[in-house]
């Protein structure tokens, strides 16, 4: 091997190592992201346990329901839990 496929091959393997770390970073980002939204979504539910009883029930969950969404895992959405809860309900009626 000369010198100048050495250094294409080099050149080569950085390009990949370079392209890798990029998407590395790119995906670090967007799970950070993502937390952060889903953390700004559990302060807004947290809200919701400031609420009457009769006022989670008009909305077709209760307390119960609120804390379960907040004691979800970060990586799961809890507004979307919530949600199902909420239809689940309504089909109930």
């Amino acid at each position: 091997m000369n010198f100048e496929m050495l250094g294409r091959e080099i050149e080569s393997r950085m390009s990949s190592a370079v392209a890798l770390s990029l998407e590395f970073a790119a995906d670090v980002f967007t799970e950070v992201q993502t937390r952060l939204t889903e953390e700004k979504k559990r302060e807004e539910i947290n809200q919701l346990l400031s609420l009457e009883d009769s006022q989670l029930k008009d909305m077709g969950i209760s307390r119960d329901d609120v804390r379960s969404a907040l004691m979800r895992p970060l990586n799961t959405n809890s507004g979307k839990y919530l949600e199902k809860v909420r239809r689940n309900a309504l089909l109930k009626i």
